[in-house]
């Protein structure tokens, strides 16, 4: 009966999931049997993953519980982690977080070890989007040890990968540099069809470094390896991305093109979320070029698609970007609706980010139409940003608010957030508001009469503007100090600043300031009665603030403009002037008017907006109480069936001690043989190390011995010789100079030794960095050519560069240097005179093999095995004699295994040889 019961129910709960479902999986889950529904909910929920569908929750939850069901434990793990994945696309990280740790447990029993790393990284960017960079970076570490002890080459690329972006959003830029060309080396080692995927997160560094030819380049390459019709949304992607950085190089035409042909292939893909996300893209786009009917259109569209797939954050996102159009065009009702809107969706879906944005969005607006209430908005986005770590915007918002504050006379208050973006080091010199919100600083300053505080910081601006050639910024510093100097009165010192910031605001193009600081100079002109000048000044400033149609500047010229007819007795003008400077002051008070009454509509829009929040904000967080008293009362149930559990267990092993009394003797001697084994292992190992170790230490004290006397034989030389040279007067001049030579030749050989002595002793003590780089080696073999043409000159020797000039490398270009010059020269010192020296170089599967070949003297094969070693001293001279030190071969090798590559000889006595080593190909 009860089965009866429960299976009418079952049937008639998968009927009302698989009407949520695509056909095709419900058909599936219809003619499976019931022990398969998890792995077709599995593949739904990859499915709505894919199209960033909030239903992939709901979803998750159903398969798993059928894997519960049917105990079903790798399903359990997969379900757990793609959970987490759904999650964290809703910001819902405690939930995201709580499933990974379910997935990474249930891997760890399994004992699968790829699953088990995969889910840490996993694991890691769920704490890097909380900004909890140390425990992301922990997670990654953990990852990265499971990989490198498997040795997964694909699991430490995505490792790599992960790593360049937690540094980026850390502002290591360098770092994250070096962890993208880490994973695009490996890549190309491994398998080109993954090159692609690291291509692009290569792509999005350059164009963030501004780096954007780079950027370009890399896309195009993608574009080659992939396949439009095969690889559609990936294809997509990097049209989107190339698109992007032709929109900031300012190609429209380019950046319309891309845009355009990503949204055709993302249609044909059919993933909603994608498309919508194109249409975004072309609305901020022609929003940017000021096609303000176009951008509309397309992000209604994308609204549509929003809608469809009910995703609140990214419908929120819709909203905020239609309020900025909107604020834009200056429709200020409609751009607040859209923002209290988004303001809302935000709320619903416990999206920080886009609800910040939504208050500052409506702060601005408020803080444009000086309503007292843009002050609470912007410190409530404010708390997010800084919350969540984001510090551009922290930046931004403090900026906004310290205006606001300004604006309203609390100047302390406008004061501390300014001090706090410095403090903070919120903005750099570099940035384009920096000048801003330090003039900003210092007009709070003065409006406290607290001049020393002004004078000192304008005096800062000066300084970095003119190291900057930042003319706009000294036109607004210089007239800074003019009204700084106007309010104490020196009215010489005001004009003589006025007149400089006119100057710079000319250089700069700036009409407004030009107009303003013209006006400003005509008034002193007119108080010190210098009325020629004054007029000309006024007069200028009048057409320049009729250029831009600034009422404000009009205004107040006007009346300045009068003062200066008056003073002229010229009353039928001055009369004018004053009749434009009313006409203009009734226009202002009506724009005033018409703005008051503007501003009371919003106060009353955002009162009823408010309440609505208020009552989803209630709602949400009774929610919250509701699901935190339900996982209560089943915490409370889980302990009680554990506490049964725990004591049918205690009996259990009660009535087995007796029995295992005896057991548990028997195999405490068989743990005490086992121990005794494992330390007799031990020390064979221990004796086995130190038989390495001593032998580490008979090598370097041979090899020191021989530095030694390399150093003697020169030492001996340049003492013996200096010694005659001071006590033998009797020499002759032909015989001094044949010393001095000597003389110099020891000299030369001491010096290449210690040379090379300093460089491997850095190599051995970690000091020498390796910063890999992509260069063309066929220039360093130039280079180097070009440093040894006159030694090989003087032996009729023929230096051949036949490199190709295209192939380039990713080694550090320092070392190879090095490697280089060292080969190079041991060439020349055992290639007699008439011959030849060849440096090839050819791609072999991801690497590049370069040869140093010369038809020189060559080697045994005994000969051979003595290079590259320590403990064995191996020089000849050279063909005219020349001496070495066999150090130079050593330093080589180590420099080359620095850079991830090998080097060997291949060599025959009196045909040449041929020094081979190898490096990573670009």
């Amino acid at each position: 009966m009860y089965r009866l019961i429960f299976s009418c129910y079952f049937a008639f709960f998968l009927l009302i999931i698989a009407t949520a479902m695509p056909d095709s999986l419900q058909q599936k889950l219809l003619t499976l049997p019931e022990r398969n529904h998890d792995e077709v909910y599995i593949h739904a929920t990859k499915l709505y993953l894919d199209r960033n569908d909030p239903s992939s929750i709901d979803c998750a939850n159903k398969g798993l519980a059928f894997a519960i069901k049917y105990n079903k434990s790798e399903n359990q793990a997969l379900i757990h982690s793609l959970l987490s994945i759904a999650y964290l696309r809703q910001n819902r990280f405690s939930e995201s977080l709580s499933a990974i740790d379910e997935a990474i447990q249930s891997y760890t029993d399994l004992n699968i070890d790829t699953a088990i790393a995969k889910s840490y990284l996993q694991q890691g960017q769920v704490f890097k989007e909380q900004a909890f960079f140390e425990e992301a970076k922990e997670s990654y570490s953990k990852a990265f040890e499971i990989y490198k002890n498997i040795e997964h080459a694909d699991g430490i690329c995505e490792y790599y990968n992960l790593m360049g972006g937690l540094s980026m959003r850390e502002g290591q830029m360098t770092q994250a540099g070096n962890y993208y060309h880490k994973a695009i080396r490996l890549a190309y080692q491994m398998n080109k069809n993954i090159v692609p995927k690291y291509n692009y997160s290569l792509a999005l560094f350059y164009r963030d470094t501004q780096k954007n030819d780079s950027a370009i380049m890399i896309l195009n390459q993608n574009l080659q390896l992939l396949d439009s019709a095969k690889n559609k949304r990936d294809y997509a992607n990097n049209l989107n991305l190339i698109a992007s950085v032709y929109f900031k190089l300012k190609d429209y035409k380019k950046a319309e093109a891309h845009y355009k042909n990503a949204l055709f292939l993302r249609k044909s893909t059919g993933i909603s979320a994608d498309v919508a996300a194109s249409y975004t893209n072309l609305a901020i786009f022609y929003r940017d070029i000021n096609k303000l009917n176009e951008a509309e259109s397309f992000l209604n569209q994308a609204l549509q698609v929003r809608d469809s797939l009910g995703d609140k954050k990214s419908i929120a996102l819709n909203y905020n970007l239609l309020g900025g159009l909107k604020w834009k065009q200056r429709v200020y009702d409609k751009a607040l609706f859209y923002y209290l809107k988004s303001q809302k969706l935000a709320v619903e879906a416990d999206d920080e980010l886009e609800l910040a944005n939504a208050l500052v969005n409506i702060g601005s607006i408020l803080y444009e139409l000086k309503n007292v209430k843009c002050v609470d908005y912007l410190a409530e986005a404010l708390t997010i940003y800084t919350k969540i770590k984001d510090l551009k915007k922290i930046a931004n918002t403090r900026l906004l608010l310290g205006n606001a504050y300004f604006n309203l006379n609390k100047f302390d208050e406008a004061i501390d957030q300014y001090a706090q973006i410095f403090e903070n080091n919120e903005l750099d010199v570099l940035h384009p508001q920096y000048f801003s919100v330090k003039i900003n600083m210092a007009n709070a300053y003065m409006n406290k009469a607290l001049y020393g505080n002004t004078y000192e910081i304008l005096s800062d601006v000066l300084k970095l503007a003119r190291d900057q050639h930042n003319n706009l910024a000294l036109g607004n510093a210089y007239n800074m100090f003019g009204n700084l100097h106007f309010e104490m009165k020196k009215m010489d010192q005001a004009l003589e600043y006025f007149l400089k910031a006119a100057d710079h605001a000319k250089k700069s193009n700036s009409v407004e300031l030009l107009s303003l600081c013209l006006r400003k100079a005509g008034e002193i002109y007119i108080e010190q009665g210098n009325l020629q000048s004054a007029f000309s000044n006024l007069k200028e400033a009048l057409a320049l603030s009729e250029k831009t149609n600034n009422i404000e500047l009009q205004k107040y010229s006007f009346y300045a403009i009068n003062q200066y007819y008056s003073l002229a007795g010229d009353y039928k003008n001055a009369y004018y002037a004053l009749g434009k400077y009313v006409t203009l002051s009734d226009s202002v008070t009506r724009s005033l008017n018409n703005e008051k009454l503007l501003q009371l509509q919003i106060s009353t829009e955002l009162s009823r907006q408010d309440s609505q929040i208020a009552t989803i904000e209630n709602e949400i967080t009774v929610m919250k109480q509701q699901r935190e008293l339900d996982e209560l009362k089943l915490s409370k149930q889980q302990n009680l069936l554990w506490f049964f559990l725990l004591f049918l267990l205690f009996s259990f092993i009660t009535l087995l001690l007796l029995f295992n009394r005896f057991q548990l003797k028997k195999r405490a001697n068989l743990l005490l043989q086992e121990k005794f084994n494992y330390i007799q292992e031990m020390n064979a190992a221990l004796k086995k190390s130190q038989s390495e170790l001593q032998l580490m230490n008979n090598t370097k004290d041979k090899f020191f011995s021989i530095i030694a006397h390399d150093l003697k034989n020169p030492l001996s030389g340049l003492m013996g010789f200096t010694e005659l040279l001071i006590r033998d007067n009797q020499i002759s001049d032909s015989e001094r100079m044949k010393m001095l030579s000597m003389l110099y030749d020891s000299s030369k050989q001491l010096y290449s030794l210690l040379e090379n002595l300093l460089h491997w002793a850095r190599s051995q003590t970690g000091r020498i960095d390796y910063t890999p780089v992509d260069f063309h080696i066929y220039e360093l073999v130039e280079g180097n050519f070009s440093l040894m043409k006159t030694i090989a000159a003087n032996k009729c020797i023929n230096l051949v560069n036949a490199v190709e000039p295209a192939i380039k490398v990713l080694a550090d270009r320092s070392m190879i240097q090095l490697v280089l010059r060292n080969l190079i020269s041991n060439a020349i010192k055992f290639t007699p005179n008439g011959g030849t020296i060849t440096v090839l170089a050819e791609v072999i599967n991801h690497k590049v093999k370069i040869t140093v070949s010369d038809t020189g003297v060559g080697m045994t094969q005994d000969d051979i095995q003595k290079l590259f070693r320590m403990d064995v001293k191996f020089t000849n001279e050279g063909t005219n004699n020349e001496s070495g030190t066999g150090l130079g071969l050593i330093l080589c090798k180590e420099f080359i295994l620095r850079n991830d590559g090998s080097i060997h000889v291949e060599s025959e006595l009196n045909k040449g040889s041929n020094f081979i080593f190898t490096l990573s190909n670009f």
